[in-house]
This record gives C-alpha cells, sequence and structure tokens, in this order.
C-alpha cells in the first residue's frame, strides 16, 4: 500500500502557537515540511494563511514559500470593527483537505494545527478511509484535535529539528 501524503498547514495557528512555545521561535518550514514527511511518499505542501497588502515581508515570506514548493493559499485581511482579521483561510484547508481525500489525491493528511474547528473535516476524510494525523505545538492543540486524529505529532518533541537558525 502507498503511504501518498499531503500536508495542510495552518498558518496563522502554527505563528501563534510558536511564539507561545517560546519566545523567538521561528519554523523552518522546509525542515516542517522534511521532518513531517520521513518515510512518507509526499504529493504537496500547502500553506494557507492571509496577508495585509501594505506588508512587504509577508509577501516576501509566501513568495519564498512558494518558491521552495509549497501550494501558498492566502487571503487578504479583512476589517472588522477597526481591526484586521484573518476570514477564508481555515475554509480553504478544509476544502482541500476533503475535495481532495474525495478525489483520492492522498492516503495520509497531516494537519498542522491545534484548532478545533478542523475536528469534523478530520472526521469526514477518516471515513473515507484515509489517514490523518495532527500535527502541534502541545500548549496549542485542543484535546478534541488529539482524540480525533489517527496520531498526534508534537511539535514540541521536533522542535529542534524544526526551527529556523537565525543569525
Amino acid at each position: 500500500m502507498t503511504k501518498r501524503a499531503i500536508i495542510f498547514i495552518d498558518g496563522s495557528n502554527l505563528f501563534h502557537a510558536s511564539r507561545k512555545f517560546r519566545q523567538g521561535f521561528k519554523v523552518d518550514f522546509v525542515k516542517l515540511r522534511q521532518a513531517l514527511a520521513q518515510e512518507l511518499d509526499l504529493i504537496r505542501a500547502y500553506y494557507y494563511g492571509s496577508f495585509d497588502p501594505s506588508d512587504m515581508g509577508q509577501q516576501k515570506f509566501h513568495d519564498w514559500l512558494s518558491s521552495n514548493g509549497f501550494e501558498v493559499v492566502i487571503k487578504p485581511l479583512r476589517n472588522r470593527d477597526g481591526k484586521k482579521v484573518e476570514k477564508g483561510a481555515d475554509v480553504g484547508l478544509v476544502t482541500d483537505l476533503i475535495s481532495l481525500g474525495h478525489r483520492n489525491a492522498y492516503d495520509t493528511a497531516i494537519v498542522v494545527s491545534g484548532d478545533a474547528d478542523f475536528v469534523k473535516a478530520i472526521k469526514e476524510v477518516k471515513w473515507l478511509g484515509k489517514k490523518v494525523f495532527v500535527a502541534s505545538f502541545d500548549a496549542h492543540c485542543a484535546a478534541d484535535m488529539r482524540k480525533c486524529s489517527d496520531g498526534y505529532i508534537s511539535l514540541d518533541k521536533i522542535s529542534k529539528d524544526i526551527e529556523r537558525m537565525v543569525y
């Protein structure tokens, strides 16, 4: 049996979780992809997030992800009550997780998020016979996410392998 895998990264959740994990901790996305895809035939790694059109740093980051083999799905931030908020990124992840599962594009999904909003989608994909693993920093992962998955990957435990070294 093949182990075709797709990684689905909730960029906002990962960003906030890594900041809570340790001040100054930054994820190296290429290392993260390598660590999660061990012993799997990685089909694709998706990154879902949002952007502020006035923030050139975000644009450079998203361009870097694209040029390093990530499929980047980003939505513009929306103004709500004077605050910029992310809208649509989670829906994009769920849509791709389910639609690619129905199209038999993968055998194993790795959802990089601790957000319990994904539980129903994960259960739907498992009903299709797919394996779904959740990867998150421990303190930022909802208990329901761990329970509904086929396995939990603690980013705390592999933090040394996925940390971006800044010199």
